[in-house]
Formats: structure tokens, C-alpha cells, sequence
């Protein structure tokens, strides 16, 4: 996961952060995935002139975004879009990750990287997973997450302080490689419950962009995933004894 950084991108309107965003390269293309209330408005009531929005990268580079794929009725169903960019830099800068089906198993352990407003850097939030498929959309899903992290400095928890999380990408924990299930799009009942609303990149296929999406369930059977999630344990445990002997 050490090039995780590489996915990173920060959404801005007139240079402001928005939101966050899953940035990779599609054929010749650069291309982002982030939630729709981003771009459309919490409410879904705004239309964006995209002259005004950019994606920064991992190298501070800001590409100006060309098209947005996902109009405001599919925005406001799914809550998910893809923005194409424009972009003069080498795309062998840039990582494409494996995208999945809602990662239904809840053993698997998740990860995000995302970026609140009041912080200079995005974050890494880990130890994600998954709880259930919401009843209003078979492309949306919660994941649980500890609460404490959902609780500011003030002691408050809410989707306000932490609203910037909005479009970060999922990823899996414990794995050699950058596989993507979909991007978060709500902080339900101001995370006093614990989770976090994510949107599937089932949802993409709507849209005609066909990103190849593998089946979740094929990662059960992963033993690159099984070994370095035996690890990952191992090594907590082995911290844990020695902290308490």
C-alpha cells in the first residue's frame, strides 16, 4: 500500500479543497472518481461550470477537469461520478488500481486515505469493514469504523468538521496490491454510529465506462491476502505481549 498516495486527489473549486478523489489512468486518459455532491451540492441542486474545478495530484500538479461523466440525476441517485482531466503529464506517473464488487466479507480489513479541511495533509484511516448493503441502493454500503476517529479535538462528532472525507476511495488492507471497491459519500447520523456510507464502482457501469470490475468474492480465496493478513496479526499480537509482560 505504499503508493496509495498515488490514487490521492484532492477535488477544488476555484483552488478551494472540496473533497477528495481516486485518480488513475484509463487508456490515454487521466481520470477521477468521486462522490457526486461534490461537484452537484449537498443538496443536488447546483450545476457545475467545470472552468472552475481542478484535481490536485500527489505531486501538487492541478489538472483542470474536461467532462464530467454522471449527470445531476445520476449523481443524486448514486452519488458517484468520474471526471476526465485534463493533463499534460507523463500517465506512467499515475497508478490504476483493481476495482471489486462491495467487499461483503467482513474479515477483510479496509483502508482510506482522505483529507478534512482543517488539515494541511490527507490522512490514512485503516481497520474499515464491512457491515451491510444499504437498503435504499444495491450500489451502496457501510462500513464500520472506530468512533473515536469520527471525534474532533472538541470532542464532537459530525459529518460537518469531516465533510472533506467525501469521494476518498476504499481500498483493501494487508495486500501488495491497490484494490479499489468504490468512494465514500456519507457520514450517516453525524458518525455517532460508528460507520461510513460508501458508493460501489458498480454504480460507473451505468455510466458506459466499463472498468472491468472483478467479483469481491475472488479475494476470499487470495492467498497473498490470507498470508499477509496472518502477518498483520502475528505482528499485533506479538506487540500487544510485549507491552503487557
Amino acid at each position: 500500500m505504499e503508493h496509495l498516495n498515488k490514487t490521492t486527489g484532492l477535488i477544488l473549486k476555484n483552488e478551494k479543497y472540496v473533497g477528495g478523489s481516486v485518480i488513475f489512468p484509463w487508456g490515454e486518459e487521466l481520470l477521477c472518481i468521486t462522490a457526486g455532491h461534490n461537484l452537484y451540492g449537498k443538496n443536488f441542486d447546483e450545476i457545475p461550470n467545470l472552468e472552475e474545478w481542478s484535481v490536485s495530484d500527489y505531486l501538487g500538479n492541478c489538472h483542470g477537469v474536461r467532462e464530467c461523466l454522471g449527470d445531476i440525476d445520476h449523481a443524486k441517485e448514486y452519488d458517484i461520478i468520474v471526471l476526465k482531466l485534463n493533463s499534460k503529464e507523463d500517465l506512467s506517473l499515475y497508478l490504476c488500481p483493481c476495482f471489486y464488487t462491495i467487499p461483503r466479507n467482513p474479515k477483510h480489513s479496509f483502508l482510506f486515505r482522505g483529507k478534512y479541511e482543517s488539515a494541511n495533509e490527507p490522512i490514512l484511516q485503516k481497520n474499515l469493514s464491512f457491515n451491510v448493503v444499504c437498503q435504499d441502493s444495491i450500489h451502496k454500503f457501510l462500513c464500520d469504523i472506530d468512533k473515536e476517529k469520527l471525534i474532533n479535538s472538541s470532542f464532537k462528532t459530525g459529518s460537518t468538521w469531516l465533510s472533506g472525507w467525501s469521494g476518498s476511495g476504499l481500498f483493501l488492507d494487508n495486500h501488495d496490491e491497490l484494490i479499489c471497491f468504490g468512494v465514500m459519500i456519507e457520514i450517516p447520523n453525524d458518525g455517532n454510529d460508528g460507520q461510513l456510507k460508501f458508493t460501489s464502482v458498480t454504480a460507473i457501469d451505468i455510466l458506459g465506462l466499463d472498468l472491468k470490475t472483478q467479483d469481491s468474492t475472488l479475494l476470499n480465496y487470495d492467498k497473498k491476502l490470507s498470508k499477509n493478513s496472518l502477518t498483520s496479526i502475528i505482528d499485533q499480537t506479538t506487540d500487544e505481549a510485549i507491552s503487557n509482560w
